[in-house]
């Protein structure tokens, strides 16, 4: 199963030992996904006006950290993908040379666009996870006849 989240760093009093303790948190959930964003002050809310504001360069540093343990999660997260044979969503065309879909999971999932299919929009296929790549999965579609999915 997959499983994402979102990761604040640079809430005010954050200090170097909570946001080491948050990494090694993020390490053993290992999260598919996660979107990082540091803390930024909103006028009139108590966190604007507390005490031990982090200094800018320390949360985009901290972001950065916690953003490339993010894409190794992710990269781990694809690689588990490959052998797997799942049910893929073709929800868009586009002009490349592949078919772009999601897995149950929300994988992205490309397979060769095959001259003979116009489209594969709105069809379920199984497909064969054979590669990871940086943010998708290449695969082959497995034989059989799609799922048709309304809208």
């Amino acid at each position: 199963a997959a499983v994402t989240t979102d990761v604040m760093v640079g809430f005010p009093g954050e200090t170097e030992e909570d946001f080491e303790e948050s990494m090694e948190f993020v390490k053993k959930t290992a999260f598919s996904k996660i979107h990082v964003f540091p803390y930024s002050p909103r006028s009139g809310t108590k966190a604007a006006a507390m005490p031990d504001q982090i200094n800018g360069s320390i949360k985009n540093e901290r972001a950065a950290r916690m953003t490339e343990l993010g894409h190794e999660l992710e990269r781990e997260f694809l690689k588990a993908q490959v052998g797997k044979t799942v049910p893929v969503l073709f929800e868009k065309e586009n002009c490349t040379s592949f078919h772009r879909g999601y897995s149950p999971n929300y994988t992205l999932v490309k397979i060769k666009r095959e001259p003979s299919i116009k489209s594969l929009r709105n069809s379920i296929f199984y497909v064969k996870i054979k590669e990871s790549m940086n943010g998708f999965c290449i695969g082959e579609k497995v034989p059989a006849e799609p799922q048709r999915v309304n809208g």
